[in-house]
């Protein structure tokens, strides 16, 4: 049995066992796991051959029918991130749309191949990679990787903003898994590609096999590892509602100008120094799940307008603003009280050490531990 052989069959068994470990499993959101477990039925066709090929003599039309269903694997993963970043998402008639790339695979074959008789579709097959309709899928499915990669990058990256601009916290999101998701996403483009090319204009058959190998294995460590992350770590995935919008789009709809509250618009400024003086008599930002929806019912002020106000006209997102007040009373913590640097970091609203650290430094440049020895020393 050969590396290739062994791999995809631990691939291929781990694939199946998520599989049936995603429709199994309780949880509030069903529908990120039958997409996802869809994922994970699906892709090992892609890679069967390199688990059956040595044993199994298929038909070209059923080796036809696979690699033409190989890109739907690509939509089924961008609709479970998807699932996961909205809360409220439901699959929908316009979702089929994702399926346009294997009506057109199908279409480019159809005349050559699919309507043709068996012994032609045997003698299509052996020179598959001639035909100007494999260069053609090739492409097609190319194509549909980098959209899928650039559309993930942008809808995480609109998340982000979102939260940063409606939640005080945000726990573990952070630049750098949004990096790392799509670094992995890109490596998997470059392995397809590099596995195309060397099949297409040949190579070294050991470099072609060891880049099979790496191939699978990279497979199996992405499809497990952000499945993984979504499980034990749910709030990387936390859902927000489908018709949040980041502040620049709603103003752009409305073209609303910047404007200085103070002198240009007296009513808004008022309402600012209300929401300030609430937050700092209430001392609401203490409250570690303060998000701007309650922090505008406290207010009693429409949820847009407080976002607009905080966001646009003070230039600041929402978990900086909370921050901010945070940070201030940690100061005064860390100056009157025997508290330990973490039971202040709770006791003023944040979770996260690290959270902690970024915002303190970033409004005294100095590290909690650091300020208090300042002070003792001082």
């Amino acid at each position: 049995m050969s590396i290739l052989t062994a791999v995809t069959g631990l691939y291929t068994f781990a694939c199946y066992l998520m599989a049936v470990f995603l429709l199994t499993a309780k949880s509030n959101n069903k529908t990120s796991n039958y997409i996802m477990a869809a994922y994970f039925i699906v892709v090992p066709f892609n890679t069967g051959p390199f688990l059956y090929g040595r044993f199994i003599d298929t038909s070209p039309l059923f080796e036809m029918i696979r690699e033409n269903l190989a890109p739907v694997s690509l939509p089924l993963l961008f609709l479970f991130i998807l699932s996961k970043v909205y809360e409220n998402f439901k699959l929908q008639p316009k979702h089929l749309l994702h399926l346009v790339p294997i009506g057109v695979i199908g279409l480019l074959f159809s005349y050559r191949f699919y309507f043709a008789a068996a012994p032609e579709q045997a003698i299509f097959r052996k020179n598959f990679i001639e035909h100007p309709e494999a260069v053609a899928m090739i492409f097609i499915f190319c194509s549909q990787m980098m959209f899928y990669i650039v559309a993930t990058f942008v809808i995480l990256k609109r998340f982000k903003t979102i939260l940063l601009e409606n939640y005080s916290k945000i726990g573990q999101y952070s630049h750098k898994w949004l990096l790392t998701l799509n670094v992995i996403i890109a490596v998997q483009l470059g392995l397809v590609i590099l596995k195309i090319t060397y099949r297409e204009f040949g190579g070294s058959a050991d470099i072609f096999e060891w880049t099979r190998i790496a191939m699978m294995l990279s497979m199996l460590g992405f499809s497990c590892w952000i499945v993984l992350k979504a499980l034990h770590y749910p709030e990387l995935f936390r859902g927000i509602q489908l018709d949040l919008k980041p502040i620049k789009e709603v103003e752009s709809k409305k073209k609303v100008k910047s404007i200085s509250i103070a002198t240009d618009n007296p009513e808004l400024a008022e309402k600012l120094e209300g929401i300030k003086r609430e937050m700092l008599e209430k001392e609401l930002f203490l409250d570690p799940a303060l998000s701007i929806k309650s922090l505008a019912d406290k207010v009693e002020l429409p949820i847009k307008e407080v976002s607009s106000l905080i966001n646009s006209y003070l230039g600041k997102h929402f978990f900086d603003f909370v921050n901010e007040y945070r940070v201030v009373k940690a100061t005064e913590l860390l100056r009157n009280n025997d508290l330990t640097t973490q039971q202040v970091m709770y006791d003023v609203g944040f979770n996260s050490k690290s959270s902690f650290h970024t915002a303190f430094k970033k409004q005294t440049n100095q590290t909690p531990t650091a300020y208090r020895n300042y002070i003792v020393s001082n």
